[in-house]
């Protein structure tokens, strides 16, 4: 029922169709008993549609309005996970209300627990199929439970699913092919109690009889139709229509599996792009996602082999340079540095832009620096050092001995104290702590951040002789909510990151194409760790009413401290790492962000997720101190 006779052409696999029914449902886990109709003890019959309201269409809703005029006593359930949001509850109602739907009649609900997601279906009589697009799982739950469904059928699968399922039951009455019979079916319906009644004591049982809810008899006839497509072929007696429509052009392919992995299915990309191989398989570009899908699963000697197919496929003629770039940092994730050096000295004689340039160049410093172990940097010159606060906000007791442990690694000894703070509010309490520290310099520090450098105090001292407030990286203007919106080559500077994935590990990523030890002119900064001396903060206070785990209040303190005049810089060599992404969710982020917007003139850019600038994989967190000094203070980028 899904393809019938002709459907070839909707296709561009070619179809294998089983006698009965299309897929089968039969819950591996106890679930309650069909429960009687509701009408019984309500007196009237509630309607219901379970599952993703994007499916609820303008016709939909039109028909709905009809069927509910014809039975005024009738109600209409709508649940969906979109409901627990006020917004979008008010904007599916005025959906409602402009199809003519009473509201008063309508319940607009959250879904259930796992643990009561099939007793739901307790509270409803008849079940309201959408069009053009079927529900597929939800209708499967309530044919279970013994709710009948009242389908419109269409041309294509997804407007075929209910057909199929219900002439798989024998309600074929059920299933309509106009918006009139769709209303004409679940008014009948509706009114005939006794066989509400009746379908709620044998639909649980009728589907037990069928493929659709039996295992074994789907197993059986989908075995069966395997053997015969496979018996027909090598009798050459393959008859069977060949789908008409060719498939997706390589291009929209490489870009649907983009899409896909982006939004988080690994998993389903990876099959499109391998269906994409199979119909395309000279595809460069479907070798190069592919060997990227590859290496963020670690499988980089696959990822490997697979780019080296890539730059074989490639015309001479065709620049390469960007397949070159990635295999030199798969290379150095191989920790084949020779390689890595070799190809890197060639690539920086290339026509390059900035931001492939600045690849080239990190991965050549990481080559300089690691084999056969990192190479350290020069101890900075002794010189007396001044004494810093550096003050956290910290609230577990464990993650604050490991902060006293890095710290009592990295500072002079004696030359430092800590001054803890604690509770819901970061910046409210930095006022107080600010006042309680002993040195001049204040470092104000998250709790996720850990300092890499033992020259640290060095390059802060030497950075605040030029600069009013110092941080590991920045940008030089403000776009978003982000220091990082600013993107590539306007952000500036060095900050290790956790790298999220199965790889897992920490990142060494270094935006902006120039080489500087010290980048000044900056107008905002990374809010992990940064300092000023006590006149700075005693000058320009933060902002409470953005105070929270999100960052904007120090990011609007930046904004303030640049307006006013004061220098804002990055120093990359103070080498932080950042443990852990700053939060950007719920009602409280969003409310500060509406108020920073405001206040600066950005545009919403909370859902911004990637650092404009170059990164690399670390081996371990020491690796990032010898690749930074190599980077920005000797020959390996290119600059001294």
């Amino acid at each position: 029922r899904t393809a019938p006779a002709g459907a070839e052409r909707l296709y561009t696999e070619r179809l294998m169709r089983l006698p009965t029914s299309f897929w089968c449902f039969n819950p591996l886990e106890d679930t309650p008993d069909p429960a009687p109709a509701p009408v019984l003890r309500n007196g009237y019959v509630t309607f219901g549609c379970f599952g993703n309201i994007s499916k609820i269409s303008r016709r939909v809703l039109l028909s709905w309005a009809a069927i509910m005029r014809e039975l005024p006593d009738c109600r209409l359930m709508l649940k969906a996970i979109t409901f627990k949001d006020e917004e979008a509850k008010t904007s599916i109602l005025r959906w409602l209300e402009a199809a003519a739907i009473d509201l008063a009649r309508v319940s607009l609900v959250p879904p259930d627990e796992p643990q009561h997601l099939y007793a739901a279906y307790a509270d409803i009589d008849i079940i309201l199929d959408t069009h053009p697009f079927n529900g597929g799982t939800t209708s499967c739950y309530a044919l279970w439970m013994a709710v009948p469904i009242v389908t419109l059928e269409g041309e294509a699968l997804i407007s075929r699913m209910g057909a199929s399922m219900l002439h798989t039951l024998g309600l074929n009455d059920l299933v309509t092919r106009t918006d009139a019979d769709y209303v004409r079916a679940a008014v009948t319906l509706a009114r005939d109690t006794p066989r509400l009644v009746k379908l709620r004591s044998e639909l649980r049982s009728r589907m037990l009889s069928t493929p659709l809810g039996s295992g074994a008899l789907y197993a059986r006839e989908f075995e069966q139709a395997c053997t015969e497509a496979l018996e027909a072929r090598h009798a050459g007696t393959d008859t069977a229509a060949r789908p008409a429509t060719p498939v997706l052009p390589e291009k929209e392919l490489i870009r649907r599996a983009t899409f896909v992995q982006q939004s988080g299915q690994q998993q389903a990309a990876v099959r499109i792009i391998d269906y994409c191989l199979l119909h395309y398989p000279a595809s460069v570009g479907a070798r190069i996602v592919k060997s990227g899908f590859l290496e963020q699963k670690g499988h980089v000697e696959d990822a490997h082999v697979i780019l080296s197919e890539a730059l074989d496929l490639l015309p001479s003629d065709v620049d390469r340079h960007g397949i070159e770039i990635n295999q030199a940092r798969l290379d150095l994730l191989r920790a084949r540095y020779a390689d890595v050096d070799k190809q890197t000295a060639a690539l920086l004689d290339a026509p390059l832009d900035a931001l492939g340039r600045l690849h080239v160049e990190i991965y050549r410093a990481a080559a300089l620096s690691w084999p056969p172990t990192p190479r350290q940097a020069a101890a900075p010159a002794s010189a007396p050092l001044p004494f810093i606060s550096i003050v956290v906000h910290c609230d577990d007791d464990a993650r604050f001995a490991e902060i006293e442990a890095n710290l009592a690694a990295v500072l002079a000894p004696g030359r430092y104290d800590i001054v803890r703070t604690r509770g819901e509010w970061r910046v409210a309490g930095y006022a107080e702590a600010i006042r309680a520290a002993r040195a001049e310099i204040v470092v104000l520090m998250r709790a996720k951040v850990m300092i890499l450098a033992s020259q640290f105090q060095a390059e802060l001292v030497n950075a605040l002789e030029t600069l009013d407030v110092v941080g590991c990286a920045g940008a030089t203007r403000l776009a978003g909510t982000r220091w990082f919106d600013a993107g590539f080559p306007d952000a500036h500077g060095a900050t290790v990151l956790p790298n999220f994935g199965p790889v897992g590990g920490l990142s060494l990523s270094v935006y902006g194409p120039t080489h500087r030890r010290l980048h000044t002119g900056l107008a905002v900064l990374d809010d992990s760790l940064f300092a000023a001396r006590k006149t700075v903060f005693k000058r320009l206070a933060f902002d409470t009413e953005l105070d929270g785990e999100h960052g904007l209040a120090e990011l609007d303190w930046f904004a303030r401290v640049h307006a006013a005049g004061l220098r804002l810089g990055a120093a990359p060599l103070l080498g932080v790492a950042r443990l852990e992404s700053p939060g950007r969710v719920g009602r409280t982020w969003h409310d500060c962000a509406t108020l920073f917007q405001k206040r600066h003139g950005v545009a919403d850019t909370s859902d911004t997720s990637t650092v404009a600038g170059a990164s690399v994989l670390l081996p371990s967190p020491t690796h990032a101190v010898p690749l930074l000094a190599n980077f920005y203070t000797d020959e390996a980028g290119g600059h001294a």
